[in-house]
C-alpha cells in the first residue's frame, strides 16, 4: 500500500472525510487530524491528490472502471511465468483444501 493510500485510510479512520476539489485538499473536520499526521500529510500531499484524482476519474469514467475489472491475461501455456503462476494455484488450493479438512474434522468432535 502505498504512503498516501495509508494515509487516506488513517484519515478516514479518525473520521475524516478527503475531498478533492480542484487542485485543493479539503479535509473535514480538520480538528480531528493530529499535528503529526497533519505534517506527514503535507510531506505527501501531491500523492494523496493524485490518488485521489485517480479514484474519481474511476468512479466517473465506465469504461476505466471497465478496464480495471478486466481479467488480467495469462502468459501463454509453457513459459515459465505460467509454470510459476499454475504451481502457485496448485500450492494455494492445497492449503485451502487442508483447512477445509481440519474445519470437518474439528466439527465432528
Amino acid at each position: 500500500m502505498s504512503a498516501a493510500a495509508r494515509l487516506i485510510e488513517r484519515l478516514h479512520g479518525r473520521g475524516v472525510e478527503t475531498v478533492l476539489e480542484g487542485e485543493a485538499l479539503r479535509l473535514r473536520p480538520s480538528s480531528a487530524i493530529p499535528p503529526d499526521l497533519l505534517a506527514e500529510l503535507r510531506t505527501h500531499k501531491a500523492e494523496v491528490v493524485a490518488l485521489l484524482r485517480s479514484i474519481q476519474q474511476y468512479e466517473s469514467d465506465p469504461q476505466e472502471r471497465a478496464a480495471m475489472m478486466e481479467e488480467p491475461a495469462l502468459p501463454p501455456p509453457g513459459t515459465p511465468e505460467r509454470d510459476r503462476l499454475e504451481a502457485e494455484h496448485q500450492r494455494m488450493c492445497a492449503g485451502l483444501l487442508r483447512c477445509a479438512d481440519v474445519k470437518l474434522w474439528m466439527e465432528s468432535k
